[in-house]
């Protein structure tokens, strides 16, 4: 998933606010233009059968 921009973000985690712009660094960064807040969104792996 390396430079990856195919996640559907639509809402900021810190401020609910949807004006959301990705970012060149960090790698997986996005920034969030109201409250100027920066995050990096990676995806967890599913967890093994039987585990959970």
């Amino acid at each position: 998933m390396s430079g990856s921009r195919s996640l559907p973000l639509q809402y900021c985690p810190y401020c609910g606010e949807q004006d959301l712009h990705p970012r060149e660094d960090p790698e997986g960064a996005w920034e969030c233009a109201d409250c100027r807040s920066t995050f990096v969104v990676t995806a967890a792996p599913a967890p093994a059968r039987g585990t959970a």
